[in-house]
């Protein structure tokens, strides 16, 4: 009945929509991964992240493929999706150490009391007399307040990828990996994604 062919025509649609969609969501997470984390990825014939949609069609749907060998590609199939949800929650465990620490550690460049007691340790020479710095408060203060300033400008001198390189990714990719191997000890990863 007509029926039957427009509501196959209408599923075939939505398969097509949700295996583009699931395709570039796991393209970005595979990129995400390798470029920003460092993780090298498996390029085995049956990671998804290296197919096309009619790639994945075939490997899905084909026709000549057994009741065992279907069952065991949808095991594959399934486990590379926990992988990628298991990536979109350490994206967020990652993100929030990011903010956590990455700022606490950004911040604490900054901090003056920690500038005053280090710059305190040193000692101001004048020809052979050594004074030490702690003996003279306002030229602590003075000097501090310099490293400060200096510290402030090289930061925007540098840029945004410099304070996502010292500061933050760093805090981002421990929380990354770690949410990333708690996640996976309950289960066995496919290694595909």
């Amino acid at each position: 009945p007509p029926d039957n062919l427009a509501l196959a025509i209408r599923i075939g649609k939505v398969l097509e929509l949700f295996i583009q969609s699931f395709l570039e969501i796991i393209h970005e997470a595979a990129r995400f991964r390798k470029e920003f984390v460092g993780i090298a990825l498996s390029e085995l014939p049956t990671s998804l992240y290296t197919m096309d949609k009619e790639q994945v069609k075939d490997f899905l749907l084909n026709p000549s493929l057994s009741e065992e060998e279907m069952n065991n590609r949808m095991k594959m199939v399934e486990l590379q999706v926990k992988e990628l949800l298991t990536h979109q929650s350490a994206l967020l465990e990652g993100y929030r150490a990011s903010v956590r620490e990455g700022a606490v550690k950004l911040l604490k460049t900054l901090d003056l009391s920690q500038l005053e007691k280090h710059i305190g340790r040193d000692c101001l020479s004048l020809g052979p007399l050594k004074i030490p710095c702690h003996m003279i408060p306002f030229y602590v203060r003075r000097k501090s307040h310099q490293a400060i300033h200096k510290i402030y400008h090289d930061l925007l001198a540098d840029g945004a990828v410099k304070v996502d390189l010292n500061f933050l990714r760093p805090a981002f990719v421990e929380a990354y990996m770690k949410n990333q191997v708690d996640a996976q000890e309950g289960w066995s990863t496919s290694k595909l994604f």
